[in-house]
């Protein structure tokens, strides 16, 4: 997750979804401020203000795309590959532990939130 954050400039937190799975997939949340408007820096580089303009940009997807490659190249094994990645919004801050003390139970929220997410990109085998 950390590696992704550093890869990939845009990414403000990134999490690694896969066990008991076949594979590993990334839930990536794109760096925002506080009104929901993306930084200057990437309304700039994409023409556009909002998270949802920009994540379904090619652009931004082969940026994301090769970043993911980049860290899959310091991978251990295959079985530590992500396969898969998506682009979620935080719609409801009150329901994000945003400076939660246990990163579990933020991740537990964000599967939560996203599962129908998550199930889509474990539908389709291929990778």
């Amino acid at each position: 997750e950390n590696d992704i954050i550093s890869e990939i400039s845009f990414i403000s937190e990134a999490f690694i979804i896969g066990n008991k799975r076949q594979y590993l997939i990334a839930l990536l949340i794109l760096k925002s401020q506080s009104n929901g408007d993306l930084p200057l820096e990437i309304q700039q580089k994409f023409a556009v203000q909002t998270v949802r303009e920009v994540k379904h940009l090619k652009s931004l997807h082969k940026l994301i795309h090769d970043g993911i490659r980049k860290v899959n190249r310091r991978a251990l094994s295959r079985s530590h590959l992500i396969r898969k990645w998506a682009i979620i919004e935080i719609n409801d801050r009150k329901n994000y532990p945003e400076h939660s003390t246990s990163n579990l139970s933020k991740r537990q929220t964000i599967e939560n939130l996203n599962g129908d997410i998550i199930e889509s990109l474990y539908q389709d085998p291929k990778f």
